[in-house]
């Protein structure tokens, strides 16, 4: 019989370490491979679960549902516990706040002066879509507020197309019965009566519009080719006065008196210096130019003389008047003063600080180089530069050098800029400012003179008057 196998060594042995190497080193019979396991029912997954799966990562992760909103609907909110779903009470979304859009008060000038214009709905209607239309272009190309809405011209429509379609002709059919001839004849009888009556009237009103064209273009210095005198009148001094009718000849001087009279009232304003006179005599003498449409060198020389004086005693109306006829004039190539009145329009933009108005007559300079390297407009140039990047040292170093009577022109903004200028030197000086360099800084003819600048604006003073104080 073989031999009974060895006990197999209990857990105390094996931990003690007394089991036999016998026992230890014999080889382990194989065992069976357990049974399989019976297949575990999958259940159906859940909206819960099958959320679960994150399709963007490839994971499994939290079920965190999504949560749906479209237009102003209310969204309803699942919350995830575990394997339940837990809907949430509606919660209100406040409507997205409108976009105030605010239009510059330019434009809205600009707008009101348009509608103004209008008669009917129809024609309001039609220049609100204008309106539109310009006002849209104008943000597109960002150019809404750097638009000189003041001098853009209004939007025009030819108001007869816009006018509702005449009502169609009655059906021709036989007088009615209540009509006598007697009434059918008499009515157009008494329509050409009340015309006949009413055209002296007309003629009147005719008239008199035509004197206060003429008076307008005139006044404005348009051809009037259509009334062109040729002028008798010898007298050298002759007072302005409004055209009210056509000009007589025997009333107008001739180009040689004129050019004698200009010299008269030249002479004048120098001995006695009446400016009332003068602009009085000058308007006079321009006036005798524009109904006889003469355009020549004596035409820029008055116009050129009245926008000088005018200058020099601020009036700023008849120096513009001057100005705009002198653009004109400059335009038909007839020789002038061009590099003196182009400067005197770069420093007066600068007053009105029109940057439509600049850029154009920047880029005209473009073209014409021999103008723009004239000292007067070089000038003028650096002055608008000066202006814009807000050099205050720059700009009042070169109110002291400007060129011809372009002081007069500067006088016009100086105390705007030494306002602004007196605000940036108080901010960037601590505890006080010598009133001494600011009196150099702005240009100021005299110490008294800059004193009492300062005091009008309400800056305080050192108790020795020699300092302001910076706060």
């Amino acid at each position: 019989a073989p031999p009974a196998p060895p006990a197999p060594p209990s857990y105390s042995s094996v931990a003690a370490g007394t089991a036999s190497s016998s026992h230890l080193n014999r080889p382990s019979l194989p065992l069976p491979p357990p049974p399989p396991a019976p297949p575990k029912p999958t259940p159906a997954p859940t909206t819960a679960a099958a959320s679960q799966w994150q399709w963007a990562t490839g994971r499994s992760g939290p079920a965190v549902l999504p949560v749906k909103m479209s237009g102003g609907s209310v969204p309803q909110i699942q919350i995830n516990l575990g394997t339940k779903v837990v809907q949430g009470p509606p919660v209100p979304v406040p409507p997205a706040p409108k976009e105030e859009v605010t239009m510059p008060l330019a434009v809205q000038d600009y707008v009101a002066r348009a509608f103004a214009t209008c008669r009917t709905d129809v024609e309001r209607a039609e220049m609100k879509r204008l309106l539109k239309t310009r006002v849209e272009d104008a943000r597109a190309r960002d150019m809404l507020v750097r638009t000189n809405w003041a001098t853009e011209p209004l939007p025009t429509f030819v108001s007869s197309s816009l006018a509702p379609p005449p009502p169609p002709p009655p059906p021709a059919s036989a007088p009615s019965s209540s009509l006598t001839p007697l009434t059918l004849i008499t009515a157009p009888e008494d329509t050409r009566k009340r015309k006949a009556d009413d055209q002296p009237a007309q003629k009147k009103k005719n008239k008199g519009r035509k004197a206060r064209m003429l008076e307008a273009a005139a006044d404005e210095g348009a051809e009037l080719s259509s009334v062109t005198v040729v002028g008798t009148c010898q007298t050298l001094e002759k007072d302005y006065l409004r055209l009210t009718s056509a000009p007589d000849p025997a009333t107008v001087r001739p180009e040689d008196v004129l050019a004698r009279a200009l010299d008269h009232v030249k002479k004048v304003w120098r001995q006695k210096g009446n400016y009332k006179w003068t602009c009085d005599q000058l308007k006079s003498i321009r006036q005798d130019l524009t109904v006889q449409c003469i355009r020549n060198k004596l035409t820029i020389e008055v116009y050129e003389t009245h926008a000088r004086i005018a200058l020099e005693k601020a009036d700023r109306g008849e120096f513009n008047q001057c100005q705009s006829q002198l653009i004109g004039l400059y335009g038909d190539a007839i020789d002038g003063n061009v590099p003196e009145f182009t400067a005197y329009r770069m420093l007066y933009y600068v007053y009105t600080e029109s940057a439509s108005a600049t850029n154009v007559l920047l880029s005209s300079l473009v073209d014409a180089p021999a103008l723009a390297r004239a000292p007067a407009v070089e000038h003028a140039v650096a002055v608008m530069h000066a202006h814009v990047t807000r050099n205050y040292h720059r700009f009042f170093t070169l109110y002291k050098s400007v060129p011809n009577m372009g002081s007069y022109v500067m006088d016009m903004y100086a105390g705007r800029e030494r306002e602004a200028a007196l605000t940036a030197i108080i901010a960037a000086y601590r505890p006080t400012i010598a009133l001494d360099f600011v009196a150099s800084e702005l240009a100021f003819d005299s110490l008294a003179e800059c004193v009492k600048f300062v005091t009008d604006l309400g800056k305080t003073l050192t108790p020795d008057r020699r300092a302001i104080v910076c706060k």
